[in-house]
């Protein structure tokens, strides 16, 4: 599989072909990937400050309230936002931000007041949670494509929630079901954060994240366990390095060296030991990379006759 270009190299292709100046595309890769204004920084700002005060206001009304009254407080909260939402119309950059920030809001304060409800008919913390990260996460993936980072947030705090709740709910000492999971929706959120969708590198860094976890989890199998972060870690290393992916790759460096270390460390019992076997796999690494670029290089190319 070919490396995927980047931004540099499209950048090269497009000036010798004529498209851009060199002076455009140098500009090109200066700019910054997000512009925000001060102002709009400002009112991030004063949002977050009033936020917390509203928050101290209701929860000192609500402190000697019933579960029903702080639900339909809740409900009354997500719909309020909701409405709002779609009364703004989406004129400017923060007006659109806003409103994703309001269906993040919306979204929030439905799930705690649908959990206090299935509290109070006494149903299980772990099934609360598993319901209502599904529906989260059935939500987020209808409005993946309608959003710039609304549903990948919402997508990316979900999945955990629903993985470790439903195990915990199925077998609450099962760590092979626990760390299979946690791997599998990490897998699915990085085959998300590939798609063309607003704030992908959110659901790849959270699934990189999850497959890691994944991983160290399942180590704890006896036997073949140890050898589970070092394969995955190769896994996004691999990915993240055919695809440039910065996400993929730093995962998959914490997964290799993770890896490493463990199987060193159930074999070798001398830290001095384990010192000179753990840089011998670096070095190995290196020369089996060596060793490859050479064969590459030497290579016999095919001639390809002209048309």
């Amino acid at each position: 599989m070919d490396q995927r270009k980047s931004q540099n190299d499209l950048l090269d292709d497009l000036v010798s072909g004529g498209a851009i100046t060199e002076e455009q595309a140098a500009a090109i890769a200066r700019a910054p990937r997000w512009s925000l204004s001060v102002r709009e920084l400002f009112s991030y700002l004063a949002a977050i400050v009033i936020s917390v005060g509203v928050l101290q206001i209701v929860g000192v009304a609500l402190s000697d309230a019933s579960q029903s009254a702080v639900a339909a407080v809740l409900y009354v909260a997500a719909i309020a936002s909701y409405l709002i939402r779609s009364k703004i119309p989406m004129t400017t950059v923060i007006r659109e931000r806003l409103i994703e920030v309001l269906e993040i809001v919306s979204v929030a304060s439905a799930s705690v007041a649908t959990g206090l409800l299935l509290d109070m008919a006494n149903l299980r913390s772990e099934w609360s949670v598993s319901i209502i990260s599904a529906v989260v996460i059935c939500w987020s993936l209808y409005r993946l494509q309608k959003t710039q980072f609304a549903a990948t947030l919402l997508l990316s705090a979900a999945v955990p929630a629903f993985v470790v709740s439903l195990s915990a709910g199925i077998n609450t000492r099962g760590q092979v079901l626990l760390g299979l999971a946690m791997a599998l929706s990490g897998a699915g959120l990085i085959y998300v954060g590939m798609r063309d969708i607003g704030a992908a590198f959110v659901p790849r860094a959270a699934g990189s994240a999850y497959v890691v976890i994944g991983s160290i989890i399942l180590s704890r199998i006896d036997g073949i366990g140890t050898f589970v972060p070092l394969v995955f870690g190769a896994v996004l290393f691999i990915v993240g390095s055919q695809k440039l992916e910065t996400e993929l790759l730093m995962a998959g460096t914490v997964g290799v060296v993770v890896g490493i270390v463990m199987c060193v460390a159930r074999w070798v019992h001398s830290n001095f030991l384990q010192g000179i076997v753990i840089t011998a796999c670096g070095v190995l690494m290196l020369l089996a990379l060596s060793a490859q670029v050479r064969r590459a290089a030497n290579r016999p190319k095919l001639d390809v006759p002209a048309a």
